[in-house]
């Protein structure tokens, strides 16, 4: 480079395109000396590697445009990346957000939770709609949490230690539709708890303690008129308890198996006039009985220990866990 020098001043001036409009950096390559450089020896190498002068150059421009860019889109690419991990720890505690939104059905049936435990699946899951904790070791204690869920349709707690004192929490529960307390200790005082509620369809008895004269009470519920779905198979129901339901006019199913029911009782079902399904299998109705069922509510299905396949031995088991029960609860 200092060898071309002596021969020429290279520096860079602004030249203007035709119009004037754009201009860009170029090389000129100036004499040092006139007669100096036409006679010295290296005068024509000089001349021959003018071109290598402008590449260099060049290319020294673009190494340093080059260099800039990288700067540039390296600080970019920072900027762009504490954004990005912005928008993930947003997210992140949006999803947590929605997550506990979104939670609206919960089936903890056979698990291992607790009241205590219950307490926090409350506080973690404020909008759901359906919680089944059957099987579970929750008490009656433990349903106080369930108040705050201000959305709470259906409730299992089948086949857990919950009693009487049950119907008192649950009625707390104005939002309630569904709710079963099978295979447990409920029993008439707590069904008489339940009237205040006005939205219930379903109710599953199913072998609790309720008996004819707790069901007497139905024609006192505020959702009277509402109820569609009434299981009270393996109750000590009679044909009594039969006619103490007749108020429950839109009942659409209603299970009366492993009952005390008989034929008699055929002349007060056909009385629900909405009636689509009843089950009297494992009772003392005879075939005729549920023949004659079916004829007169034409559009119902009517299932019997003909239809089931039921054996005398099964009507008899089903005496016996009933009266099982009874002696359970004289104690």
């Amino acid at each position: 480079m200092k060898m071309y020098q002596k021969y020429f001043k290279i520096q860079r001036r602004e030249i203007s395109n035709v119009g004037g409009l754009i201009s860009k950096p170029v090389l000129v390559a100036q004499s040092a000396s006139e007669n100096s450089f036409k006679t010295d020896k290296n005068y024509s190498q000089a001349k021959n590697n003018k071109s290598l002068i402008y590449e260099y150059m060049r290319l020294e421009k673009l190494i340093l445009v080059a260099v800039k860019l990288f700067f540039v889109l390296l600080f970019v690419q920072i900027l762009d990346s504490g954004f990005l991990l912005q928008k993930i720890t947003c997210a992140a505690e949006n999803n947590t957000v929605n997550k506990k939104q979104a939670t609206r059905v919960l089936k903890l049936d056979n698990t291992a939770t607790t009241d205590v435990k219950l307490e926090e699946i409350v506080l973690n899951n404020p909008e759901l709609v359906e919680l089944t904790l059957g099987g579970t070791v929750i008490t009656d204690a433990g349903l106080d949490y369930l108040v705050q869920l201000k959305k709470l349709r259906k409730v299992r707690l089948s086949n857990t230690v919950i009693t009487d004192a049950a119907g008192e929490k649950l009625a707390k529960i104005s939002t309630l539709q569904d709710i079963d307390v099978s295979q447990t200790a409920f029993g008439d005082a707590g069904l008489a708890a339940l009237k205040t509620l006005t939205k219930l369809k379903n109710l599953n008895l199913y072998l609790t303690e309720v008996t004819d004269a707790g069901v007497g009470v139905l024609k006192d519920f505020a959702s009277v008129k509402t109820i569609t779905r009434l299981n009270l198979d393996l109750c000590r129901i009679s044909n009594t308890g039969v006619r103490n339901i007749l108020d429950v006019v839109n009942l659409e199913w209603l299970h009366l198996g492993g009952t005390e029911i008989t034929d008699e009782v055929i002349e007060d079902v056909v009385k629900f006039k909405k009636l689509k399904e009843i089950i009297v299998t494992k009772t003392a109705v005879t075939k005729s009985g549920a023949e004659n069922l079916r004829k007169k509510i034409t559009d119902c299905k009517v299932q019997d220990n003909i239809s089931n396949n039921i054996t005398p031995e099964q009507i008899k088991q089903a005496k016996e866990l009933r009266q099982k029960k009874n002696k359970n609860k004289n104690k």
